[in-house]
């Protein structure tokens, strides 16, 4: 009774006696994946930080699986880390030379006590959209995509059990929407963004704890390419609505614009990218485990 009343009192005791840790989930399309080169940074942020950048905190740590849809049909991996992980830095996006919102969030997180306090977790997809590609179990709709997304966060987390974690998953971040902009399909993303908030809850609640995650949403940019962007931001504003932990962050109202995009008109450059990793970061600490004093 003694040894079970000490357990009880002290933080991170458990029946496994494995060490908390909050995790944060990254899904979404290319600018989830991370298109934004390495190099860029120097030139429009400094060589001090890209330096900082190229060294990466390796006090956070993520787990990432980048892949892409091929024109052709079917879905071609394209960097990962194989299932383990390390040290959040450059080159974590769809190649070794690029990077994604990994990097800004990690820089937040170990500039405001994170370290060894939260894990990443990323599996995202580019030119997925979320009604051909990641349409979760109860719309019917069931794609590919989904389950492979679910597959690897529950390997993710069972790999830091391995280690000795007890993962806890605190909030799933969404960079996605592009894809659905388009005639005949955006007027059903707000209900399908609903059912995707509602399975991944429900499929991953083992992995929750006690508090339910948080869903961390940004607005896509205002890029011609994207025809019905207007729509797609206005759905995400709606679901936002619906829950105190449904987040949306207005990118475009902090400057992540068609001034923001590489010459593709469909990517951040470096800079906006390391900002867009930051604005999830700030919107995320709220649901976090507090820091003890």
């Amino acid at each position: 009774m003694l040894l079970t009343a000490m357990c009880v009192g002290l933080m991170g005791c458990n029946n496994n006696n494995r060490t908390p840790i909050d995790v944060i989930i990254m899904g979404g399309q290319s600018n989830m994946v991370g298109c934004s080169p390495a190099l860029q940074v120097a030139s429009e942020i400094g060589n001090d930080k890209y330096n900082e950048y190229i060294e990466g905190y390796p006090e956070i740590k993520i787990a990432y699986d980048c892949w892409t849809k091929l024109d052709e049909g079917g879905y071609y991996k394209q960097n990962s880390s194989n299932n383990n992980f390390v040290t959040t830095m450059f080159g974590q996006g769809n190649s070794t030379s690029n990077f994604g919102p990994e990097m800004g969030m990690a820089e937040y997180f170990s500039k405001h006590g994170r370290n060894n306090k939260v894990a990443l977790i990323k599996h995202a997809t580019g030119a997925a959209s979320l009604y051909w590609d990641f349409a979760s179990t109860s719309s019917q709709l069931e794609r590919t995509v989904y389950a492979n997304f679910i597959k690897y966060i529950k390997d993710a987390c069972e790999s830091l059990k391995r280690q000795g974690y007890e993962p806890t998953i605190k909030a799933f971040c969404w960079m996605q929407g592009e894809g659905d902009a388009f005639p005949t399909i955006y007027a059903g993303y707000e209900g399908l963004t609903e059912l995707l908030i509602q399975d991944v809850r429900n499929d991953l609640k083992a992995y929750e704890g006690k508090t339910e995650m948080a869903f961390i949403d940004a607005t896509i940019s205002d890029s011609t390419r994207w025809v019905y962007y207007q729509q797609i931001n206005t759905a995400k504003r709606n679901v936002s609505e619906e829950a105190e932990n449904n987040i949306l962050i207005d990118a475009l109202s902090e400057g992540l614009d068609k001034t923001s995009l590489q010459e593709d008109e469909a990517h951040y450059r470096g800079s906006a990218m390391v900002q867009l990793g930051q604005l999830f970061a700030e919107a995320v600490e709220p649901f976090l485990t507090p820091i003890e004093l």
